[in-house]
């Protein structure tokens, strides 16, 4: 059935039946995220296998005659802080030249916390939230 179809027809339904097609198609999209589960799993093994493969070679890069695709090695750095008082103090040592090297995200648990405890109910300067709604569906407990 098309999204189409299926709207014309949930809205003529109770909420009851919705309830019963949104567990179904739940339960359906549960078990294909389990198929993907695996199928990603072994992805990760023939990708580590074809990576130790070009490094065998002493390549970076190759073409599948059979697959018709381009096999390469792809690099990419992370950085991760393991001492936030260097860091921060190296940063305001310049920060003109070097403030750059940090990227602005609010903690939510301790904006949250902040605007609750400190400054009554109010955000800081600079920030916005947003509230994302969304519905949740639980097995009824048996009584």
């Amino acid at each position: 059935m098309d999204l189409t179809k299926l709207e014309e027809k949930a809205a003529r339904m109770t909420p009851d039946q919705l309830t019963g097609i949104y567990v179904r198609l739940d339960d359906q999209g549960a078990a294909l995220r389990k198929e993907q589960k695996l199928i990603d799993a072994k992805l990760e093994v023939v990708s580590k296998l074809l990576l130790k493969k070009l490094w065998d070679l002493g390549q970076t890069q190759f073409t599948s005659r059979t697959a018709g695709k381009t096999v390469f090695q792809s690099d990419r750095n992370t950085f991760r802080v393991l001492d936030r008082e260097a860091l921060t103090d190296f940063i305001l040592a310049d920060p003109e030249n070097r403030i750059n090297l940090l990227e602005a995200r609010a903690s939510k648990d301790a904006v949250e916390n902040f605007t609750v405890n400190f400054n009554k109910g109010e955000l800081p300067p600079g920030l916005e939230r947003n509230t994302i709604v969304s519905l949740n569906v639980r097995k009824a407990r048996r009584k």
